[in-house]
């Protein structure tokens, strides 16, 4: 399965964190195709800010890097949109951009975002998951974030399965034809949910 890694940050110094209790979720992608999460804080403070402006930062490889700490306050919406959000970061150019374009988010950076928004629902009481582009400061500026090619309509279907990420793991390992047929079937097991549990448990190689 998927894992938090806990990254350091040489905070601008003087930074104090106003504190928060989250409720919603925001998705940003990073409109560049290759960065860490040690990058997008260099970028950042060099903006004059604290330093990463967001709470998660996710590669397309699935690794999840935390940024700022959940019950503190981001920087990643302009001002009071800030207030009780959790905002993650994709790295990918996921919208028409430059020579940048990427047309599909990996399925296992996918995969890892699903199992993150459910993680963090555990610890706080979210009422929703927004785009960055739902904001009013995104939407006077035009932004789409995360990307036209973001697959929202099917990330918010996996949210609602408590087994979508079981089902990945299990489609990278057994590359299914028509995995949507396998899952209809499995589906109806009294105890699908403990099935797939175990069957995605048996493989070594997370994500």
């Amino acid at each position: 399965m998927f894992s938090i890694i806990e990254e350091k940050y040489a905070w601008r110094p003087g930074s104090t964190f106003t504190t928060h209790k989250p409720d919603t979720i925001v998705i940003h992608h990073a409109l560049h195709p290759n960065c860490t999460a040690q990058d997008i804080h260099r970028w950042h403070l060099n903006n004059g800010w604290k330093g990463i402006a967001y709470h998660y930062y996710i590669r397309k490889n699935g690794l999840i890097y935390r940024g700022r700490q959940e019950h503190h306050q981001g920087g990643h919406l302009l001002g009071s949109e800030n207030k009780n959000a959790i905002g993650i970061c994709l790295e990918g150019v996921y919208t028409d951009y430059k020579n940048l374009t990427e047309k599909s988010v990996p399925e296992v950076q996918l995969a890892a975002l699903v199992w993150l928004c459910n993680d963090i629902k555990t610890r706080w009481n979210i009422k929703s998951i927004k785009r960055h582009a739902d904001y009013p400061s995104a939407i006077n500026e035009e932004k789409d974030c995360p990307g036209r090619y973001f697959p929202w309509n099917r990330f918010m279907a996996m949210i609602s399965d408590p087994n979508a990420v079981y089902k990945h793991i299990i489609q990278k390992h057994c590359k299914f034809h028509n995995p949507d047929g396998v899952w209809k079937v499995v589906d109806t097991h009294p105890y699908a949910d403990a099935f797939y549990m175990q069957w995605a448990n048996s493989y070594k190689t997370p994500g």
